[in-house]
């Protein structure tokens, strides 16, 4: 027995909430798309290459099975005609074996996936507005200064480092007009003079 009691109205209105809130947060869920941390886009992309060089090495060696099983059995019985497929076993074990070597290329690649790949590869094809705001709130700091760098870079921005060197390699004059900020020439200067 219900210690509680509550009027039928009530009930109705707390069950008519409980859908209004759920029906809410499923279109919440649908105009909110999640966006995949780089870890985790990372993650899944070296597990879906793994699984494709799981897949064609099964598929190799069931078939280098058969081969044997078929060979065997040509060995065994001599006398009995049978109609050897090793041929077309010999092609596709060839086939599987050159998936598994480009997918393991494709493992190398996968591995290897940065930062800016994950903004070019992934973020760039997502379609909420705010996709770069979702993914940076989940970025660590590592994560953010790599694509600063790579952005940086992208602009042809040197280290600093880089720019002092260049600047003292050069004396003043020669900097001034390597930069285009070069002094005027003599005629330019006797034409001012002339006017």
């Amino acid at each position: 027995m219900s210690l509680l009691k509550f009027p039928k109205k009530l009930k109705f209105v707390t069950a008519g909430a409980v859908l209004v809130l759920a029906f809410a947060a499923q279109v919440f869920a649908e105009t909110s798309p999640a966006i995949k941390p780089f870890k985790d886009w990372k993650s899944e992309k070296i597990q879906q290459v793994q699984s494709r060089i799981f897949a064609n090495k099964t598929q190799a060696d069931a078939l280098k099975t058969k081969k044997a099983q078929e060979v065997s059995t040509a060995q065994k019985h001599p006398d009995i005609r049978i109609k050897s497929t090793t041929p077309a076993l010999d092609q596709l074990i060839q086939f599987y074996e050159k998936q598994v070597d480009e997918e393991q290329w494709n493992l190398e690649v996968a591995q290897d996936l940065s930062v800016t790949d994950y903004v070019a590869l992934y973020l760039g094809l997502q379609a909420a507005k705010n996709r770069f705001q979702l993914a940076a709130a989940q970025m660590s700091p590592s994560d953010v200064a790599e694509l600063l760098e790579a952005y940086s870079s992208n602009l042809g921005m040197q280290a600093p480092a880089e720019n002092v060197a260049n600047i003292s390699a050069y004396p003043l004059s020669q900097h001034l007009q390597a930069s285009g900020a070069a002094k005027p020439s003599a005629s330019a200067t006797n034409q001012r003079g002339s006017n």
